[in-house]
């Protein structure tokens, strides 16, 4: 699972055929409107203002994924603001 700000931040320039290959099977997860108000509330809650990363955190709530990013130390506080395990490598 991949949301869709994520794909939109690593998606850069021409063409990217690894990306491309990765993404074979992975299900994109759009930013809808039912997710701005608990997506604010978490950035509120956490003091941060990446509504991207507070999306992944607010995604991957139910705690059987694997959170890959390279700020996994914000990453790692929006997702204990939320109180669910979640397994965040650092890239």
């Amino acid at each position: 699972m991949i949301p869709a700000p994520v794909l939109a931040q690593v998606w850069r320039g021409g063409p990217a055929p690894n990306l491309s290959r990765a993404l074979k099977g992975c299900v994109i997860v759009d930013f809808s409107s039912h997710d701005c108000k608990p997506v604010g509330e978490l950035c509120t809650a956490t003091s941060t203002s990446d509504v991207v990363d507070a999306h992944v955190a607010h995604v991957s709530r139910d705690g059987t994924g694997v959170i890959f990013s390279s700020d996994a130390a914000e990453i790692r506080a929006l997702v204990e603001a939320w109180g669910y395990p979640a397994e965040i490598i650092a890239v």
